[in-house]
């Protein structure tokens, strides 16, 4: 059940970053113009960045692993970094 809550508040967090990080100025300029900003929820000494463009975002974990969102649609990505997150 443990596993499960922290999952839960992880996608939560992720999708909630990643929409405020599209929605306001933190995403690029132009369509090819990549910000990042670091995810701030605990993932075991991990971090998570969330990058986004004009129209792409993604998350990228400290390890080099990426979870590609459908544009600017996170919910599966958040869903795939959450699941990364709990196994740290």
């Amino acid at each position: 059940m443990r596993k499960a809550g922290l999952i839960f508040g992880v996608i939560f967090g992720l999708s909630l970053f990643a929409l405020g990080l599209f929605s306001g100025s933190g995403c690029g300029s132009s369509s090819s113009d990549e910000q990042c900003q670091t995810v701030p929820i605990s993932c075991g000494g991990k971090k998570i960045d969330a990058c986004c463009t004009t129209s792409q975002c993604r998350y990228k974990a400290s390890d080099g692993t990426v979870f590609n969102c459908n544009g600017t649609d996170c919910r599966a990505a958040a869903q795939q970094a959450a699941r990364w997150c709990a196994n740290q």
